[in-house]
Formats: C-alpha cells, structure tokens, sequence
C-alpha cells in the first residue's frame, strides 16, 4: 500500500502525522471490525436524529452496482452531517460497499487529538485521508489523491467526495461554491470507477435540533437526498472539465428538487 514522502510527512505538525498514523493503521488493520462499528453506532445516530424526515430519491439510478463495485460519490456539502446520512441510507437501502472513506479537512479532525477520537467513535476514522488547506502541508494532498486512487482500483469500496472543497455557509440551500479539480483528477484516473452525483437538503449543524424536529415536526422539516444518473469519463476529459461537469450534475438535481416543492396552494 502507498504511504506519504518522508517529505510531504515532515511538512506536517506532529500531531498531525500521529494522527495519520493512527487513522491510517485503522483502515488497514481494523476496517472491517469499523464496518460493523458503523452499522451499529452511526445507523442508530442517523436513524434516532434524522431518519422519520427522509426521503431518497433516484434508488434506480444505482440499483446495478454491487458490493464488489467501487464508487465514488459526489454530494453537495452544506452541512457536518451530510456523508453521515449518505453512510445510512448506504447500509439501511443498498448493498454497496461497507469499506468506507471520506476524505476530510484536516482541521480539527488531524490537528487535534479530541478530533480524532470523535473520527475514531463517530465515524470509525472513515474521514481518511486528511486533505490540507495551509500553505506546505498541501503537499501532503498528493499522497491523499493517490491514496483514494488506490482503495478505488481494489474495488470492494465507497469513497465520498465534495466537489466544492469545503461546506458552503450560504442559507441558500440551492447555492454552490466553485468546483475544486481534485474529484476530477480522481476520476481520470478511475475511468471504471462510477461517480454517482448526490444532492442533500433540509438539515442544520445543529444534532440536537435535529432529533426534536425528527420525533416532533417531521412533516414540517423534511430531509431530501437525490442519487443521479452514473458518470463516466475518458482519458481525454480534463479534472476542471470533470470538476464542472459533477457539480452541474448536482445543480441539476438541487433544480429537480426545487421545482418539485409543493406551493402554498398545494399544502
């Protein structure tokens, strides 16, 4: 298995660097013990704040993929809990892979030790490998690129992905940040590597009131996930064309969602 430059390590704090280390000794050694630990601890957290106000929509759209196919997910990012409710809805409605990774910022998560250990009990450290946004420790997202290239060509895996980079603060749940080229440099090159776009709206940051509106006005706060069709690329698309061109895929499914809500007339 790769593993990052003595280099790109030693332009990390560390913390950070015993925090990879960690992170990335789980996900070789332990993954499928994490798996279980994810079906059981997350499901019960998304099921117990979230899931009476959900509805999936586009099931059709990955109903051929199997458990031994790898995929990369592409989802809008408006909030913590975004890839939280993609992880339940993958283990409650389909039978994709469980060896999961989310690529994170590493601030708070890597530079802490407190933010490891909730990645470690919260998600089963599937916020690996850390991406990092400050000056020479970005020449560590090398290593994380083709560390995510890696657990895609073995199969057997979901990678969850933010085309925008980072979560977007805007109230308005239709808005988009810019593509970043990163999930196109992805997809190029894992040309046999679907990448599903997903659009995700009607949650806050906040947990707890998220389990309030759950069991008391889920009717009036629901929560909406849309799968899109598959994407696929040659050799010849450039990362910013591939970039565009998901996030617009995501775009259109925030315009699907739009149109479709129900006007005043209709409630």
């Amino acid at each position: 298995m790769i593993q990052p430059t003595p280099d790109q390590l030693k332009k990390l704090h560390w913390i950070e660097r015993c925090t990879y280390a960690l992170s990335d000794w789980c996900n070789r050694w332990v993954k499928i013990p994490f798996m279980y630990w994810n079906a059981a601890f997350m499901y019960a957290l998304i099921w117990f704040g979230l899931s009476r106000r959900l509805t999936v929509r586009g099931m059709e759209n990955i109903a051929d993929l199997t458990p031994d196919d790898a995929i990369l997910i592409a989802a809008n990012h408006r909030t913590f809990f975004d890839f939280f409710v993609i992880t339940w809805i993958n283990f409650d409605r389909t039978t994709l892979s469980r060896r999961i990774f989310f690529p994170v910022r590493a601030n708070f998560f890597y530079d802490r030790f407190i933010g490891w250990i909730i990645n470690l009990f919260m998600g089963g450290c599937a916020m690996f490998p850390p991406i990092f946004r400050d000056g020479p420790k970005k020449e560590f997202n090398k290593y994380s690129i083709q560390r995510i290239i890696y657990e895609l060509r073995q199969g057997n895996a979901t990678v969850g992905f933010h085309p925008e980079g980072r979560r977007n603060p805007s109230p308005d749940p239709y808005s988009f940040l810019p593509a970043k080229a990163g999930i196109g440099h992805i997809a190029k090159e894992c040309p046999n590597v679907p990448v599903i776009p997903v659009f995700i709206v009607g949650m806050t940051n906040n947990y707890a009131r998220e389990v309030y509106r759950n069991w008391f006005q889920a009717d009036q706060y629901p929560i909406t996930v849309y799968y899109g069709k598959q994407l696929r690329w040659g050799e010849s698309a450039s990362a910013e064309s591939i970039a565009e061109h998901t996030l617009d895929e995501i775009k259109q499914l925030a315009h699907t969602h739009k149109i479709n809500l129900p006007t005043p007339e209709s409630t």
